[in-house]
């Protein structure tokens, strides 16, 4: 009865994992999609990740087939592209808002109020939704939405402790989600176009996918240790 009832959550707990991983990182072969851009072509850097994140539904693409990678991603579009990405549930969103310029017919209204309700976007008066995201706001969003681990020591000399986004901005840069213009500089400000966002949107979602990969390991290996083994061999009465 014992082992019963183990193997049971054994299966439960492995197949979490495994749903919440098809969640986050659905390929792109299952997503069914090849996708043919008139302004990226495959020597482009961004290429592989742009492909990715379109393919899989997470960032839009424009008629002609243009994905427009110089366009500024406006904070609006982030929550959204995000939001998709982490599969946050928006059908649960609160009606509560304390922004004062936004409203049910905000575009991405329900994703950028799920998103502020787990911290992803800092909660203030205004939101500012057609306003460009910067480095510092994305790796807030980044690491709070898809419930990165923190990484704090990472530094730069543009970077303030007192910066309320600092230990975001390291943690980021640990995962190599959003890169530095040196080892010294991050240009926390500096504002982000749609193949930068792409990339650092894929960057995320593996180093979320890895991080759930290491915990099932580490799961697993729990349960086959000596003790687990012996545990097996004891006899219940029932």
């Amino acid at each position: 009865m014992k082992n019963i009832i183990r193997n049971s959550m054994i299966m439960l707990i492995t197949t979490t994992f495994l749903v919440m991983s098809s969640i986050i990182h659905t390929s792109t072969a299952s997503a069914g999609i090849i996708m043919k851009f008139s302004d990226v072509n495959k020597q482009d850097a961004a290429y592989s990740s742009i492909l990715f994140i379109t393919s899989n539904d997470y960032m839009n693409v424009y008629k002609d087939a243009k994905f427009k990678p110089k366009q500024a991603v406006t904070k609006a579009d982030a929550a959204k592209f995000v939001g998709k990405a982490s599969g946050i549930d928006i059908a649960k969103v609160s009606t509560t808002n304390s922004y004062e310029d936004i409203s049910k017919k905000t575009a991405n209204y329900s994703y950028i109020i799920a998103l502020t309700a787990i911290d992803a976007f800092t909660n203030s008066s205004k939101f500012y939704p057609d306003k460009a995201i910067t480095k510092q706001e994305a790796a807030k969003l980044f690491v709070n939405a898809l419930n990165l681990p923190m990484k704090t020591g990472k530094e730069f000399t543009d970077v303030s402790v007192k910066n309320a986004y600092s230990d975001y901005i390291s943690t980021a840069a640990s995962y190599n989600i959003l890169k530095s213009t040196s080892s010294k500089k991050f240009q926390p400000t500096k504002k982000m176009n749609r193949d930068d966002f792409a990339v650092a949107l894929k960057k995320a979602i593996d180093a979320k996918e890895a991080i759930d990969e290491t915990l099932l390991e580490e799961y697993d290996g729990d349960q086959e240790s000596p003790d687990s083994d012996l545990d097996e061999n004891v006899n219940v009465e029932e």
